[in-house]
């Protein structure tokens, strides 16, 4: 594990950390002002730094400020932990070169899963300002909050207790390993297995405890295992296919033996959608009391009745990869890198969603989204906005504008998934608003005649489907700007 230093001047907020971290089996040093911050810092040299920004005679941007103007410590792993969780105090704090910000009062687990990323990977993913990049709905001065659905807020309660078991985070480069807290359960990852940096949480649980698709379960006896890959932001990650297989080993006891003779152990791992278990290749060492198997895949990609998401980027590197992330969450992936398309590919193809890059050539993102919204025919479709720049500026002219959701560059597989899925199911909901509105217009219209009314051929997210007419393009005007023709 990593030294630790936590720099706030609240005791109680002090304590806490220190407790957790310790738990977690790092060293962790004290500071209580800024001042004292800066001091620890040149004595002990620490791997990482949780740094308070109100704090007492110098604050946290000025400590941030000066490690920055010093050669030996310009790269500390600096995560802010803070009250303040404003857009600009979150912008300010990553323009200094934060790796990470979290906003106080902490979720269960999101500390030690923070700093894990921090001593392992931090040079890997950059920051972000995570109140844009977290659930739906943040709420910038000024912009109305969205209601939040009952079904969301229980996903979020889920998601932030979801990490309970021992989480370590894995790299493509080096691999890794990780067990349940108690030991019985063991995953060995090989370098090159994963294909991108990962946190793999393990826990034993009750088999009755329900499963998220994102997890693999695994039973042997008495054993019951959850396994789930999670991203920086602590989502779990939908269909994980390794690159290299995963070798899984759990020990095995007397009361094991009770229900199985050792010849015939086998781990099992949960079908999600059947229900049943499926047993794996296992090995058997009958003197140190372990079976293994191996495993590529981690969790199969969800059925999501023929979902459609188009994105819109002009990145090829870009577009591919979420392409790629969103196949793996059952999505049906449309591309399209050209912004003057954008109406008329959602006429055609009836996404459920639209991705759009807020940096697009010869225009910007917004337009597309100003004329997607202002077209009675695709302004029902959800819309998700993307870009590096998730400026409060930014965040509410999106949210003004109609959109569903905005996502910072580079975004987190896990969060984008789950991000995605909401955009998703508030699509279908309005498809099916849709639809119960026709059928109530048909029943006043025609009561008791068996003549049915011509209703429109609604499609999912395409608000009543194309009308005839040749489809409005944006154009670029006489003035170099954009707008919809």
């Amino acid at each position: 594990m990593g030294k630790i230093l936590v720099a706030d001047d609240e005791a109680g907020i002090r304590q806490a950390l220190v407790r957790l971290l310790e738990e977690d089996g790092h060293e962790v040093i004290e500071a209580e002002d800024g001042a004292a911050a800066l001091e620890m810092v040149a004595v002990h040299d620490p791997d990482v730094l949780l740094l308070d920004n109100v704090m007492p005679k110098i604050d946290g941007f000025h400590v941030l400020e000066e490690l920055r103007k010093n050669k030996a410590f310009a790269q500390l792993p600096v995560i802010m932990v803070t009250v303040k969780g404003a857009p600009r105090d979150r912008d300010a704090a990553v323009r200094l070169g934060v790796v990470d910000y979290i906003s106080k009062p902490w979720m269960p687990g999101e500390i030690e899963l923070r700093v894990k990323w921090a001593l392992k990977a931090a040079g890997m993913v950059p920051a972000v300002p995570w109140d844009l990049s977290g659930a739906e709905g943040a709420n910038p001065e000024g912009i109305k909050a969205r209601p939040r659905p009952r079904e969301e807020a229980i996903e979020e309660q889920f998601l932030g207790s979801a990490l309970g078991g021992n989480v370590e985070i894995i790299t493509p480069e080096n691999g890794g390993s990780v067990d349940t807290p108690d030991g019985v359960v063991k995953v060995d990852l090989p370098a090159g297995a994963v294909p991108e940096t990962m946190a793999l949480d393990a826990q034993r649980v009750e088999e009755t405890k329900p499963v998220i698709p994102a997890t693999l379960r695994l039973k042997m006896g008495n054993t019951v295992a959850d396994l789930t890959f999670t991203d920086r932001t602590g989502a779990p990650i939908e269909g994980v296919r390794l690159d290299k297989p995963a070798k899984i080993t759990i020990k095995y006891t007397e009361e094991d033996l009770e229900e199985c003779p050792e010849n015939d152990l086998t781990i099992h791992k949960l079908n999600h959608e059947t229900g049943k278990w499926m047993g794996l290749k296992t090995i058997v060492d009958p003197a140190a009391r372990l079976a293994s198997a191996a495993a590529v895949r981690f969790s199969k990609s969800p059925t999501r009745d023929n979902a459609r998401i188009l994105v819109i980027e002009d990145s090829d590197e870009d577009r591919d990869s979420l392409a790629r992330t969103l196949t793996n969450s059952g999505y049906q992936v449309l591309k399209e890198k050209r912004a003057d398309r954008a109406l008329e590919r959602v006429w055609e193809d009836h996404p459920d969603v639209v991705i759009v890059d807020l940096d697009l050539p010869r225009t910007d993102g917004f337009r597309v989204l100003r004329a997607l919204k202002n077209d009675p025919r695709t302004r029902r479709t959800s819309v998700i906005m993307l870009g590096a720049d998730v400026s409060e500026e930014n965040y509410a002219t999106a949210m003004t504008l109609g959109a569903r959701d905005l996502i910072a560059k580079p975004w987190h597989s896990g969060d984008l998934q789950r991000r995605v899925h909401r955009a998703f199911n508030a699509s279908r909901i309005r498809l099916k608003q849709a639809e119960r509105a026709v059928a109530r217009a048909k029943a006043r219209l025609q009561p008791e005649s068996g003549n049915a009314v011509e209703g429109q051929n609604l499609k999912p997210g395409s608000g009543g489907g194309p009308a005839e007419g040749t489809p409005r393009k944006i154009e670029q005007s006489a003035g170099g700007r954009h707008q919809a023709a």
